[in-house]
């Protein structure tokens, strides 16, 4: 029910948990790693600097725009408001009064409604009076036209663009954008405007879509996702069944970010196989098995948020949202633990935002290093989620903790997050 009808995004409000840390690093009763429950071995001394640097997670809200930064970027027409006659004249002596400057009174801006103009072309034709009065041959020249974005067609590049950027950015449908250019006295067809998409990414965008594909395979790391929809008209393919767009995001590497969507009517392992076959680099996942048969010549990397989620769904309905706070470790579920532990790794990682490559993902391995230990010791405790559940969360974990160290030093991501964000 949960999957159906709860909350997507991956940050979960559970109260208490802040508070809670404090107690887990602090309490003596929890075994050390790799040592069995009630071994009566010493844990891991507490991380003070990470029990108590994180400071508790507040949305982030985005700054209302002053009005130097609306009118920034914007061209500016000036507008003189002329004195009358009568107001020239002078009320004291009544001679003409001479204009000595002017203040602005207020400002505004203005938006033009998009004008849709017909526009023909005819081409110049001239012919060669001499040759045809003294020879009798009828000389012609025709000015060249330019030529068409596509061929037989009234397609535009500005029209194609406003129909692109409208469908794609801001992701009006084809019926809405018919109704509105009905609304301007052009009856335009959606499958008219469809087609004008689909012949230009094709004949036009394609070679662009290649190079960017070909320099997107050259960085570092990728985030990839994918998201089924369903497609018309395919050929041998019922209108009622999944088709896949598979999304690539390169990394925060600090150079311009590539975002590819290729489209493919499966799920398969061979898309992927076909699409990175010549990558070496990082890949960045959720959990999904079709991925698996890369990871022979490439690095790959799971998602913590995708873990995060994995141990709540191992709770318990009954304790999922309880409060926790003032709850010492062991009266906590191992999944519980997974959960916490894995909440306090992403808060850490958003306390380092914006640190220079290199040094947020030291500090990060630093900062975490106690918790781990602490994580692997409660493997053996009780009450422990079902094998299905909890296998996914904590097999999650432990490649987290093998792939977390193997990243190079530019690499600073935890999360999938850029892929995903990016999944319509």
């Amino acid at each position: 029910m949960r999957k159906l009808f709860g909350r997507s995004r991956e940050t979960l409000p559970i109260p208490g948990q802040i508070d809670l840390f404090g107690n887990i690093w602090g309490d003596t009763s929890l075994p050390r790693a790799g040592t069995p429950a009630g071994g009566g071995a010493t844990p891991p001394a507490p991380d003070e600097a990470l029990a108590g640097s994180i400071p508790e997670e507040k949305p982030d809200r985005k700054a209302r725009p002053k009005r130097k930064d609306i009118f920034s970027n914007m061209e500016t027409e000036k507008v003189i408001i002329p004195l009358s006659d009568d107001e020239l004249t002078c009320q004291i002596c009544g001679s003409r009064m001479k204009v000595i400057g002017e203040e602005m009174a207020r400002e505004e801006f203005r938006i033009t409604p998009m004008q849709v103009t017909r526009v023909q072309y005819f081409r110049q034709t001239a012919a060669c009076p001499e040759c045809r009065e003294e020879y009798g041959v009828f000389a012609f020249v025709n000015s060249e036209a330019p030529p068409a974005l596509i061929d037989h067609s009234m397609a535009s590049p500005s029209a194609v663009a406003y129909v692109v950027h409208q469908k794609i950015t801001n992701a009006m449908t084809y019926y809405r954008m018919e109704m509105e250019m009905e609304s301007r006295g052009v009856p335009l067809g959606r499958e008219t405007m469809a087609a004008w998409v689909i012949a230009c990414a094709l004949n036009i965008l394609r070679p662009l879509y290649d190079i960017l594909l070909g320099e997107a395979l050259r960085r570092l790391v990728l985030h990839v996702d994918e998201t089924w929809g369903q497609v018309l008209h395919e050929e041998v393919r019922p209108a009622t069944s999944k088709s896949y767009i598979w999304l690539l995001v390169t990394g925060e590497d600090g150079l311009p970010t590539i975002s590819i969507y290729h489209y493919a009517p499966t799920r398969g392992h061979e898309i992927p196989e076909f699409l990175f076959k010549d990558y070496d680099g990082y890949f960045h996942t959720d959990k999904y098995g079709g991925y698996g048969c890369l990871e022979e010549h490439l690095t790959r990397c799971l998602c913590w948020a995708h873990g995060r989620r994995k141990w709540l769904e191992a709770m318990p309905a009954s304790i999922r949202n309880r409060d926790r706070t003032g709850l010492k470790a062991g009266d906590l579920t191992p999944a519980e633990i997974g959960f916490l532990y894995c909440e306090k790794i992403l808060l850490i990682d958003k306390k380092l935002k914006g640190l220079p490559p290199g040094e947020k993902q030291t500090r990060r391995l630093e900062e975490e290093k106690t918790g781990s230990r602490f994580f692997l010791g409660m493997a053996g405790r009780r009450g422990s989620p079902s094998r299905e559940q909890a296998g996914k969360g904590s097999e999650l974990f432990f490649r987290f903790q093998r792939k977390v160290r193997e990243l190079p030093e530019r690499w600073e991501v935890l999360t999938n997050k850029h892929s995903g964000k990016n999944v319509f």
